[in-house]
């Protein structure tokens, strides 16, 4: 499958997927959300919820959000991996690497064990392929998605993005 191919399936299967969770959100991009650390999800919440993108959390219990862009599941169904535009991550997730061949760019913690195969984003050399937080907190973290979501606005950018994650 050409790049191109997969850039049109995953807009498809992004479609169905935001209809499922977020038929009334505006936003396009869609997150998965790993945070092991309840004291880091419940300050991000606030600053998620006027962001324009969508927040699928995996949670131990399935909680009833109050926002419109954001939604928690205890499980998702593995066949939907790939309909996700991005990963928040921190060192607790255990198949990450499963994540970034789904071509679903991470954003992690620098020191992260997959972190030394992936690159910063750098949007002169045009050679990037994740977004890499500082420190376990939500400051940095929500600066990593803020860095993300500018890149994601731009097609051309994003799409090589994309095409980075599949080089590795």
């Amino acid at each position: 499958m050409n790049l191109s191919e997969l850039l049109e399936e995953k807009r498809k299967n992004n479609s169905l997927l935001k209809g499922n969770y977020f038929p009334k959100s505006k936003a396009k991009a869609i997150a998965l959300v790993n945070i092991s650390d309840k004291n880091i999800v419940d300050k991000l919440l606030e600053w998620l919820n006027v962001i324009p993108a969508n927040f699928v959390f995996i949670s131990n219990e399935e909680i009833k959000s109050e926002y419109q862009n954001i939604v928690f599941i205890k499980k998702y169904p593995i066949d939907i991996e790939s309909w996700f535009d991005f990963i928040i991550a921190d060192n607790e997730v255990d198949n990450l690497k499963n994540f970034i061949t789904k071509w679903i760019t991470p954003i992690i913690s620098e020191n992260n064990y997959l972190s030394s195969m992936l690159e910063e984003f750098n949007p002169i050399k045009v050679s990037w392929n994740s977004y890499l937080y500082k420190e376990e907190n939500e400051w940095c973290i929500f600066y990593a998605i803020i860095r993300y979501l500018e890149n994601y606005k731009f097609p051309y950018d994003n799409r090589n993005l994309i095409k980075n994650l599949l080089e590795i």
